[in-house]
């Protein structure tokens, strides 16, 4: 286990991005590849954002006045791996995404850059935050500010408790890019629901042989997870709160 921080760069603040003095970008709802800019993943969509791979939502296109090469370094800073910042357990299936290409996360989600990008680390770190193991030392570490919803913040996200995928062999990084086609087109289900979601089993069945743990084990984890009220954010009826 590492700090994310360890072998990873997060990308810019949200501020930096489309802040209203000192942002780069003007970011606009939608994506049309055909028109100039750049694409970016803005927000969380829960209907939406159901598998592993996820298009653009935003255009960004540069500010008045502001240089190109600052805005390329800007972009340069971008990723295929996205973290989301906050997630609602009741609704979201995704704790981290990845796009077809480059491009930066805003507000919602954060860029993540592996300092050394070997062929499947971007997909080992994806299934792995979306693994059960992962979702709980995410849950762990997170602020909570009401049940059925934790956040990251930059600054918290660099010390969350993440797999040190740099120092897997390069046959299991291999597996987890296999893995990883195999999955991305299929539908999670909620997080509150990961104890029956046969998606999330094949998820952590590849995190469980990579790193050699007893899938059971994961398994109860899971349905103990299911149950835990801070994730099912329970209303006073005993139903869970959309």
């Amino acid at each position: 286990m590492a700090k994310l921080s360890n072998d990873w760069l997060i990308g810019p603040y949200h501020m930096q991005i489309k802040g209203r003095d000192q942002g780069m970008f003007f970011c606009e709802k939608g994506h049309d590849p055909l028109r100039d800019g750049w694409p970016g993943l803005w927000h969380h969509d829960a209907d939406r954002d159901t598998a592993l791979k996820v298009l653009a939502d935003a255009q960004l296109s540069l500010r008045t006045g502001r240089g190109l090469s600052q805005a390329r370094q800007m972009l340069a800073r971008g990723s295929r791996l996205q973290l989301a910042l906050e997630v609602r357990h009741t609704s979201q299936r995704l704790a981290a995404c990845l796009t077809p290409e480059p491009m930066l996360g805003i507000r919602s989600w954060a860029s993540l850059r592996p300092k050394a990008d070997r062929r499947g680390v971007q997909e080992m770190m994806c299934l792995w935050l979306n693994s059960t193991v992962g979702l709980f030392l995410r849950l762990a570490h997170a602020h909570r500010p009401y049940p059925g919803r934790s956040a990251l913040t930059h600054t918290s996200a660099a010390e969350l408790q993440v797999l040190d995928v740099s120092a897997l062999p390069g046959s299991a990084l291999r597996e987890a890019a296999r893995a990883f086609r195999q999955l991305r087109p299929d539908r999670l289900l909620p997080i509150y629901r990961l104890g029956e979601d046969p998606l999330r089993q094949l998820i952590d069945e590849t995190v469980a042989a990579v790193l050699g743990l007893s899938i059971d084990r994961i398994g109860r984890l899971a349905k103990a997870l299911s149950n835990e009220p801070n994730v099912r954010a329970l209303k006073d009826d005993g139903g869970v709160a959309s």
